[in-house]
């Protein structure tokens, strides 16, 4: 497992001011694109370097490998994401609920079709 080896200090806050500041610049979205987290990373002032964490989060998985192939790096997305939601996990419950979730990787769920082999006649 490779992981980026320059992490910001503080993911929490890395994390939440990210999300807001993409969701203000770009609207609320399931993912954002490379350009997108640069663009924000960038006028955030965050460094190069945080960007491939920034990507973990908030790019689909697809584009994260393929963001790292173009550039010649190994990074492991699973590993990285792990380590950032760990980070937010450890957060308070009023913390969580302030955090906006929009941009996790949640798998999509057909919950009309979840009791289909239920015989409701």
């Amino acid at each position: 497992m490779v992981t980026c080896n320059i992490k910001p200090d503080d993911k929490k806050a890395f994390i939440d001011d990210m999300a807001k500041s993409l969701t203000n610049r770009y609207g609320k979205k399931k993912y954002y694109s490379q350009n997108e987290i640069r663009n924000v990373a960038r006028y955030n002032g965050y460094p190069i370097d945080w960007y491939c964490w920034a990507y973990c989060f908030f790019c689909t998985h697809e584009e994260f490998d393929l963001i790292h192939e173009q550039l010649g790096e190994v990074c492991d997305y699973a590993s990285m994401k792990t380590e950032l939601l760990s980070e937010v996990s450890g957060l308070s419950a009023s913390s969580f609920l302030d955090l906006d979730l929009s941009w996790l990787d949640f798998p999509d769920i057909n919950w009309a079709g979840i009791f289909d082999w239920f015989d409701w006649n």
